[in-house]
């Protein structure tokens, strides 16, 4: 956590958080709100004020093309091919860690769909909101909001360490500011989760992009201890040992 804000206090962006029991008491309370959070979504379909804020979201209409674009901005969308682009020009420029620590940021979504199964907590029904689509597995945590919050989190920090530029990192933060809400409210407007899922969403992204950029720190340390381990000839070592062909 003291990371982030080491990045951004770099950068000028937010001021520093100078005490340290202000960084790992927001740590604190972000794991007991998410704790409570899991609680309330094992214990009950939905949190008392769901049902009235997705009825109140419902009732704006947004145009097809805005409606595309949010679609198109989540994980297989913009954000499939802004870490594609990202992972590649990363292992290009021989920054392997970052690559691969980029690439291996799909594995948390993973937990996301054991955690749902695990809570096995309902969509929303037609019954009660307008669903679009139709219901889709259980609901908490929202994979969408997870993604959104943990892999542009996680994209604009790893942006930090290769650019000074205010300029750029002040646009690229305010538009991930601008699209984490937007792409919830669109989840709740198409009856896709409740907010409460979104918002458990959002908490578990933002836990697991803290403990990514921990993960990046040590493995840059790992990676300064032993500098020649991700190169090509490696990974066709990797490859022979896991029987993959030689052309693969």
């Amino acid at each position: 956590m003291g990371s982030i804000s080491q990045t951004l206090r770099r950068t000028a962006i937010i001021p520093a958080v100078r005490a340290p029991w202000l960084r790992y008491g927001g740590l604190a309370s972000l794991l007991a709100i998410t704790a409570l959070s899991s609680y309330n979504a094992v214990t009950t379909d939905r949190f008392a004020w769901d049902l009235s804020i997705s009825r109140w979201v419902q009732q704006v209409t947004v145009g097809e093309s805005l409606e595309e674009a949010l679609f198109y901005m989540g994980v297989l969308g913009l954000g499939g091919v802004a870490m594609t682009l990202a992972f590649l020009w990363l292992w290009l420029k021989g920054h392997r860690v970052d690559g691969v620590l980029l690439l291996l940021a799909l594995a948390p979504n993973g937990a996301v769909f054991f955690l749902r199964d695990l809570f096995d907590r309902p969509r929303p029904s037609l019954d009660l909101v307008n669903v679009i689509g139709g219901a889709q597995g259980a609901s908490y945590p929202s994979g969408h909001g997870f993604m959104v919050v943990f892999l542009y989190g996680f994209l604009f920090y790893l942006l930090t360490k290769y650019t000074d530029s205010r300029r750029v990192l002040s646009i690229v933060l305010g538009l991930i500011v601008l699209y984490v809400p937007f792409a919830g409210l669109w989840l709740i407007n198409h009856g896709r989760h409740w907010p409460s899922d979104v918002v458990g969403g959002y908490m578990y992204g933002g836990l697991a992009l803290l403990l990514w950029v921990q993960l990046h720190r040590l493995a840059r340390a790992w990676e300064a201890r032993h500098p020649g381990f991700f190169t090509m000839r490696t990974i066709r070592r990797l490859a022979e040992r896991i029987g993959l062909p030689r052309g693969a």
